[in-house]
Formats: C-alpha cells, structure tokens, sequence
C-alpha cells in the first residue's frame, strides 16, 4: 500500500488450498437376503459425512428391501466435499408351501390316519419334528402344528406352518338280545354311538334282526360327522 506521501506499507493473507478431500465406503456384506440387517461404514477426511438415506455418521445400519447402491459425502468445514458409493445385492426370501394328502378341509383328521406333508420352494428342509427331507410322513395323536424352515442356494430361509386338527374316533358299542339262537330264528342286534351305521350284511340301520342258518359274525362300522369311523 502506498499513500500519498510515498510511504508505503506490505501486508500478506496466504490461501491453503485444500487437495485431497476423499471417502471410502464399505459394507460389512456386499450381498444379503430380504430383511437381513448390515452396516455400512464410511472413511477418509475428516469431516461431516451425510448418506443417500438421510443419516449421518462413519457408521450406519440399514435393511434394504432389494438391490441397492447407497451414496456418502463428506463435507469439510469450509466447504470441500467427496462422495463415495457402495451397492449391496439383496436376495429375496424363498415362498415355501405345504401340500398335505389326503386334502381335507380345515386339515381336519381322524386319530390313526397317515398325513403326507410335502414342502417346496427350496434347496434344504428342517421339520419341527427333526425330519430333513422334502416330505414327512406324520401319524399324531392329537392336534399338531408342523413347521418348515426352507433355505434356498443363496441361503436365504422362510418358514411355513401347517396344524393338523385331530379327530377322537367315535365311540360304538355293540349289543345282541340274546347270542344264540334257534334255527330259523330271528337274532337282535344293536349298535349304539352317534354317526351312520354300516353292517357287514348291508344294512344301514343301528339295528338289524337277521335269520342266519349257521354261526354268524356281524359287524358294524359307525361313521362320525368329521368322518371318523370305529
């Protein structure tokens, strides 16, 4: 600066210019099954680092529910800036189903009947009941729920449910008037229980009064209304 008198004075401002503004973006897995949950982490200079999802910080944790690339920046304090991407593939889930045979509505099954239960939509099979196979092969007593954990080949897993309603077997009782007879004569036999009758000789009644001419053995199946029979 010089004034008017010829005096002059030197004064100095020096400018850093600031080169090497960078960031670094990983994810602790590059590859996830829907709705697993990962971090991301973000590193470099020293600054405030902003994420394409609203958060902020080095670190954060996200549950994307498909293949996404997420985006960082770093802002120093006066302004200077980097941004840094980082993509993870995300898997979907496999969608297991259960095929129970015979089929019948509401699942609903008498005591002693054989149940096959067939998943799919997989690579791999565990039961509750400790099988490992694709079908499983049940007889349960009493109402039972069966589940399937299913993993595919990426390793990504589901699990599906079936219950199965069991039925008690009906309760029948047999009784005849008298257990001999004469030949020619008319025997009296009844059954008791609730459900429809079905004896051996045809008939649908709950008592039947045959004329048999020899030693005779009559039998009779009763079927409930959940199609039980005893």
């Amino acid at each position: 600066l010089t004034d008017q008198n010829g005096c002059k004075s030197v004064a100095s401002q020096t400018i850093n210019v600031v080169k090497d503004v960078v960031v670094s973006a990983v994810a602790s897995k590059q590859e996830i099954c829907e709705g697993d949950v990962l971090s991301l982490t973000a590193s470099g200079t020293v600054g405030t680092y902003s994420w394409s999802n609203g958060t902020t910080g080095n670190t954060i944790a996200v549950s994307p529910k498909s293949s996404t690339t997420y985006s960082v920046t770093v802002s120093t304090g006066i302004g200077c800036t980097a941004t840094s991407d980082v993509s993870i593939q995300v898997n979907p889930k496999p969608k297991p189903i259960i095929e129970i045979t015979p089929s019948k509505a509401g699942n609903s099954y008498c005591v002693g009947d054989t149940i096959q239960m067939l998943a799919s939509g997989g690579s791999t099979y565990n039961w509750s009941n400790g099988a490992i196979s694709p079908v499983i092969q049940v007889k349960p007593l009493v109402g039972t729920k069966y589940s399937v954990l299913v993993a595919d080949s990426k390793g990504c897993t589901d699990t599906i449910s079936s219950f199965i309603q069991i039925n008690p077997l009906p309760a029948l009782s047999v009784k005849a008037v008298a257990s001999e007879i004469c030949l020619g004569g008319k025997a009296s036999i009844s059954a008791v229980g609730a459900g429809s009758f079905q004896w051996s000789n045809g008939e649908v009644s709950n008592t039947i009064m045959p004329h048999p001419s020899f030693n005779t053995t009559y039998s009779v199946t009763l079927t409930d209304l959940n199609g039980c029979k005893s």
